[in-house]
């Protein structure tokens, strides 16, 4: 039992590792988008940092923290290589993801049909996903 807890942290960590430049390189470039300008403006106006952050550089680079969480979600949900190739889905299955289980069905078990009905699933429950997200990152004042 031990042995399906360490791997699965090693997963994680390789996988952290792996995104985390990813989704670094888009928040710098959503940071470096925002006119220098606007910060000087609410500075005359007398806010102070913490306003500055939460009503200026917070609702301009909402968008990009959306399609950041919206990819690592799906990416998470997705995962296959990485599975594949660390632990084959063991030990005991404990790192078994859907995506490696279609795999496993369609092609080692020749279960197509089964294996393309979970696909199809699995595509439906992403949409909701990110049909749910769109709506909870969406701008309030549209």
């Amino acid at each position: 039992m031990q042995h399906a807890n360490v791997s699965l942290v090693a997963i994680c960590i390789m996988i952290t590792w792996k995104m985390s430049g990813f989704t670094m390189l888009m928040l710098l470039s959503a940071f470096q988008s925002i006119d220098g300008q606007i910060y000087e403006a609410a500075s005359i106006d007398g806010a102070n940092a913490v306003q500055r952050f939460f009503r200026i550089t917070l609702p301009i680079i909402r968008p990009t923290i959306g399609l950041s969480m919206m990819i690592s979600i799906i990416g998470s949900v997705l995962a296959f290589e990485q599975f594949a190739i660390m632990t084959r889905g063991g030990p005991s299955s404990s790192t078994q993801t859907t995506v490696y289980y279609i795999y496993e069905t369609s092609f080692k078990n020749f279960k197509f049909g089964y294996g393309a009905a979970i696909s199809i699933i699995l595509l439906i429950i992403l949409a909701i996903l990110s049909y749910l997200q769109t709506k909870v990152m969406r701008d309030p004042s549209e």
